[in-house]
């Protein structure tokens, strides 16, 4: 089973789980991160518990340089990181969509940018704006940004 140490402080900000990392689906309550797509492979993952439990959608790779689809995900956690859609492995700089508020305010951590550095803030800053600012090419749809990043990876 892959093992981040970021997953276990994730949960473990989620007062009432109780993390299971050996992934025992027989357990009470079960939470399952889903890497989507997947590294290297690019497929698009689907959780394997079906019971109900949470499901954290690891989507660093979601970005249209990385995979082919079009599917607008829905999935009830999210999270995303600058890491691989800049190249900046060190910047540390990522997000969480959560469908459920109360679960979003229980993971204080993804709420405040303290443990971020101001240098990478700004980085990821102006970064994101310049990406924003282009317009989408008439025949691929795709931002000139990731047309490039596509191009010299694929």
């Amino acid at each position: 089973m892959p093992y981040y140490y970021g997953y276990t402080v994730i949960v473990d900000r989620i007062r009432t789980a109780r993390m299971n990392v050996l992934a025992d689906t027989s357990s009470e309550f079960t939470i399952e991160i889903v890497t989507c797509p997947n590294n290297p492979t690019g497929e698009l993952m689907k959780p394997l518990v079906q019971d109900g439990s949470h499901v954290i959608h690891d989507m660093v790779y979601y970005w249209p340089m990385y995979t082919d689809t079009t599917e607008m995900m829905s999935a009830e956690i999210m999270i995303f990181s600058t890491s691989k859609y800049f190249g900046l492995a060190g910047s540390r700089f990522g997000w969480g969509l959560f469908k459920d508020y109360r679960l979003a305010n229980q993971i204080e951590y993804m709420r405040h940018g303290d443990h971020v550095s101001e240098h990478a803030m700004l980085i990821t800053y102006n970064m994101i704006s310049r990406v924003l600012s282009q317009s989408p090419s008439p025949v691929t749809g795709m931002l000139p940004y990731h047309q490039f990043v596509r191009a010299k990876i694929f």
